[in-house]
């Protein structure tokens, strides 16, 4: 039995692979595309403390994490996304969560 994808998920996703990133307690994230294969795509490291929230930028082109060691952290490259952090913010109280606005 085949399966059918729905025409808003086909919408949604640009006919491009679902992508999923992953925050985990050893500070680093990884990126996967968990329709294609079960190795990781990208390990992105930089995070000194636990990752609290990872959030895709509505264009899906940058993802932004929040973690302990008080910094916010956008990941991006121009054609897509890899390992290279180009901005970061730090504040004076734990960031807990990400919002594209």
């Amino acid at each position: 039995m085949g399966t059918s994808v729905s025409p808003w998920y086909e919408e949604a996703t640009g006919g491009k692979p679902e992508r999923l990133i992953s925050g985990s307690d050893d500070f680093t994230m990884f990126m996967w595309t968990p329709g294609e294969s079960k190795l990781p795509l990208a390990r992105m490291t930089g995070h000194v403390q636990l990752i609290n929230d990872v959030k895709f930028s509505p264009d899906g082109r940058t993802v932004a994490s929040a973690s302990f060691d008080k910094a916010v952290k956008l990941w991006a490259r121009p054609g897509g996304l890899d390992s290279d952090c180009f901005f970061i913010v730090h504040d004076t109280s734990c960031a807990t969560s990400v919002l594209f606005i």
